[in-house]
């Protein structure tokens, strides 16, 4: 329900600011037809709709960006820990053959060193 709670607010935004701008034009077009002389303003109204739409659409764009720089950042240390991992298997290999005098010291720095 709340997955990807930044495009659902963008969403979401989005389609109220529709809705309220076509509801202002039809009560406009209602209030003028029925000679109401303020029935006018309300033509201006979606423009003041757009226009406050902007932080809370702003709002999800920036939980959005969030948990993309989380995501990423939690990629970034799953790989690094993988390799640091496998570099001390690595480690282990090179020390076991070493110990049991199957590779000599100058290959098993030159490997180390790789």
């Amino acid at each position: 329900m709340y997955d990807n709670i930044g495009k659902k607010i963008k969403t979401l935004t989005k389609v109220v600011t529709i809705i309220f701008s076509v509801a202002s034009i039809i009560v406009a077009i209602a209030l003028t037809t029925s000679n109401v002389s303020w029935g006018a303003v309300f033509f201006f109204m979606p423009i003041l709709f757009w226009i406050s739409s902007f932080v809370l659409y702003g709002f999800g764009e920036l939980i959005d960006k969030v948990c993309d720089i989380e995501r990423n950042s939690r990629n970034g240390v799953i790989k690094s820990t993988i390799q640091v991992k496998h570099e001390d298997e690595k480690i282990k290999k090179l020390e076991k053959l070493r110990a049991e005098d199957l590779i000599s010291e100058e290959e098993y720095r030159k490997k180390i060193s790789e």
